[in-house]
């Protein structure tokens, strides 16, 4: 691979040439663009596995390989879910999280952190999937609710609602805000494990955004992650 190639070899490339549009559209001509590259969709070689032997790198790429497929089978089966939200009743009723009760994300952890994880999504998380509900109702209700904190974010609301969220953008934003190492009372296995899915979910997600915006595409995703902190 070339990535693992540079990195072993120790070398530092770095773009000489003045036109960089010419380096986008010609990515495998410039070595240093190319490198930079690769190191913006993730790619990354841990030191301390570079000299292991043939077989412990054969078991890392099947471990590679397998949280890959775990990533894939959490996004299936959110997708599948179907739930009917009532944004005036999200302290009591939120079906959404029942599922990440049972996913394998939080599944290993301890009570205390699930309960910390469970309480922190419940209502940030809650209040954006109900907006993009009511955004994709086929017959929107414009009629506002009238608690305090419907109408201090309307802005919100419009503000998402001008980004057109598509669907696979909103079931990785689902994933990556929902695994925040920041969440606070959690313990240090439990921000290893949400760093370890959030991160793989980001990369899904600037991957997409890459595809179908081309050179905006880093741009949408930032635009996307700033949404949850407005």
């Amino acid at each position: 691979m070339f990535f693992r190639r540079i990195v072993l070899g120790n070398k530092n490339y770095k773009c000489t040439l003045p036109n960089k549009e010419f380096c986008e559209k010609n990515i495998l001509k410039c070595k240093g663009c190319r490198f930079e590259k690769c190191k913006r969709l993730g790619m990354y070689l841990d030191i301390a596995d570079i000299g292991g032997t043939e077989e412990s790198r054969t078991k890392q790429m099947e471990g590679e390989n397998k949280d890959l497929l775990e990533l894939l089978e959490n996004l299936k089966k959110l997708d599948t879910l179907k739930t009917a939200i009532n944004p005036d009743e999200f302290s009591s009723q939120f079906p959404t999280m029942l599922y990440f009760l049972n996913c394998n994300i939080i599944q290993i952890l301890g009570a205390e952190d699930k309960t910390q994880i469970l309480k922190y999504n419940r209502q940030k998380l809650g209040y954006f999937i109900g907006v993009m509900v009511l955004l994709n109702k086929s017959e929107p209700d414009l009629m506002m609710y009238s608690n305090d904190g419907w109408n201090k974010d309307l802005e919100l609301v419009g503000h998402m609602a001008s980004m057109k969220i598509s669907h696979e953008e909103y079931l990785l934003l689902i994933l990556v805000f929902f695994c925040n190492p920041a969440i606070p009372e959690i313990s240090q296995s439990a921000i290893q494990v949400l760093s370890f899915y959030q991160r793989g979910y980001c990369n899904m997600l600037l991957r997409h955004c890459q595809q179908t915006h081309g050179r905006n595409g880093i741009s949408r995703f930032s635009e996307l992650l700033l949404v949850y902190e407005r």
